[in-house]
C-alpha cells in the first residue's frame, strides 16, 4: 500500500529586476505563487502536488515539464536576457517507516531541465 504524502514539485523563476506581470503576459503561464523574497528579489512559482512519493511524484514532474517544455527555449532566452534564475524543486515528505523513496529523472526530464536552463534541488523530509 502506498503512503500518501504532501510531496510536490515546482519551478521557480526569480531575479532582482524580475517583472512578473511581463512574464505572465509574454508566456501565458499562470503561476501558483508570486512574491518578493525577504532578500528583495521577485519570484514566481509554478507548483504541482504529487499524489504519492512513487508514481505520483514522477507524474507531477512530467506535468510540470509539459507546462514549460514547448516554451523552454524562449523562457531560457528571456531568463538570460533579464538575468533571472530558474530552479526546479522536488520536495518529498517521506513516511518515517518508509526507507524506499526518491525520485527518478527520465531522459526527457533531464533534457527539459537543460533546455530551460534550470538547476534542480531535491529536498527530502521525514513526514
Amino acid at each position: 500500500m502506498k503512503n500518501l504524502t504532501k510531496s510536490y514539485v515546482y519551478l521557480s523563476i526569480s531575479g532582482d529586476n524580475f517583472d512578473i506581470d511581463e512574464f505572465i503576459t509574454l508566456f501565458n503561464i499562470k503561476p501558483t505563487t508570486t512574491g518578493t523574497h525577504r532578500l528583495g528579489y521577485n519570484f514566481l512559482e509554478y507548483k504541482i502536488e504529487a499524489n504519492d512519493i512513487y508514481e505520483g511524484l514522477e507524474i507531477a514532474i512530467d506535468q510540470l515539464a509539459k507546462v514549460f517544455s514547448q516554451k523552454a527555449d524562449i523562457v531560457k532566452t528571456y531568463a538570460i536576457q533579464k538575468d533571472l534564475f530558474i530552479k526546479v524543486f522536488v520536495v518529498i515528505f517521506k513516511p518515517k517507516k518508509d526507507n524506499d523513496c526518491g525520485v527518478v529523472l527520465s531522459n526527457d526530464i533531464i533534457k527539459f531541465l537543460y533546455n530551460i536552463g534550470a538547476k534542480i534541488e531535491v529536498d527530502m523530509y521525514n513526514g
